[in-house]
């Protein structure tokens, strides 16, 4: 699937849930995550939380990423076409922010 020219969407509570938290990681560092969605059905049961995902993310690869999927998301929205990111791998962020 990845080698198509599509969008990955996962849904933010699985970055909630320890057993599920490390393959979205993985995803996202591999580039095969472009945007989060809430999966939101109610205020109640199933509230937004997107922005706690997003917090995950930005405490694990720093807040270009989290920019990158906010842009993605918006440009959906817009009906825009979504650009990749052109950033360096992920490790050499790592590396750099440890």
């Amino acid at each position: 699937m990845y080698s198509f020219d599509v969008l990955v969407q996962m849904n933010s509570s699985a970055f909630f849930n320890k057993a599920k938290r490390r393959k979205m990681l993985d995803f996202f560092e591999a580039g095969h995550l472009q945007v989060i969605g809430s999966d939101t059905h109610d205020l109640s049961d199933r509230p937004p939380n997107v922005d706690e995902a997003f917090k995950v993310i930005e405490n694990k690869f720093g807040s270009r990423y989290v920019d990158y999927l906010d842009y993605a998301g918006n440009a959906i929205l817009n009906n825009e076409e979504v650009n990749t990111p052109k950033f360096a791998p992920m490790n050499i962020f790592k590396k750099l922010m440890i």
